[in-house]
């Protein structure tokens, strides 16, 4: 409840009119991956980004002398990026930002479910920057795709699509949730503002923050949002 109300604190007096554009941009980023079940059918900002990060992962996991961890860190890094992204903004308590990550998490996550669940069917066209993808199929079976690799080794090859299904169910939680966390946030910037037009004294104003809380001190005035908040 003490962290709830920090991020009331935070929305209130800040603007939602232009933070409502960027959320609708990281949902239609996300959506297709989600809804269509398509590797790489979303927007190209988000999957853009990942790719890269997934093939650049693979490069710098590699110098740990780990095969595996080579191959595994394509997909560890992609997943990685958002997270600390999100953790970023937690550091710099901008709560909204933590929504965005949250969705680009969203859609990394949905991506990887695809990608999981091609394990086995192989029906994938692949891309990659390695040089050296699938130059070892003829001496392992499970080499030339990241899933089919490391599933295969681990024996998990038979359950791709259950913990491909599992992955994109994940995806969809953390969607929703950062939808409803946004939607929450944009509802206590818009009271905000009906409380500035009421007056600085309507009983909608939050209770002004003790020293604790690490906001103005009680005598200040309530912000204005004459400039972007």
């Amino acid at each position: 409840m003490v962290l709830l109300e920090q991020i009331r604190r935070w929305a209130w007096g800040r603007s939602w009119w232009w933070r409502a554009p960027v959320l609708y941009l990281a949902a239609i980023w996300s959506l297709p991956v989600l809804v269509s079940g398509q590797y790489r059918e979303g927007f190209p900002l988000f999957d853009f980004i990942s790719f890269h990060v997934h093939e650049g992962g693979h490069v710098y996991w590699s110098l740990l002398g780990s095969e595996w961890l080579a191959v595994f860190g394509g997909t560890a890094s992609e997943v990685l990026l958002p997270i600390l992204a999100g953790a970023l903004m937690v550091r710099s308590r901008d709560w909204f930002g933590v929504a965005f990550c949250a969705m680009w998490l969203a859609s990394t996550l949905g991506g990887v479910s695809v990608y999981m669940g091609d394990a086995r069917a192989l029906e994938l066209d692949l891309v990659s920057t390695s040089p050296d993808t699938g130059a070892q199929v003829d001496d392992d079976p499970f080499a030339g795709h990241d899933w089919r690799y490391m599933f295969g080794h681990a024996g998990l090859l038979e359950y791709d699509t259950r913990i491909a299904a599992a992955t994109r169910a994940l995806a969809w939680g953390i969607w929703w949730g950062a939808m409803s966390f946004s939607a929450w946030l944009f509802f206590v910037m818009w009271r905000s503002g009906a409380a500035d037009a009421a007056g600085p004294g309507a009983p909608d104003d939050p209770p002004a923050p003790g020293p604790s809380s690490g906001g103005p001190p009680s005598g200040d005035a309530p912000p204005r949002r004459y400039r972007l908040r």
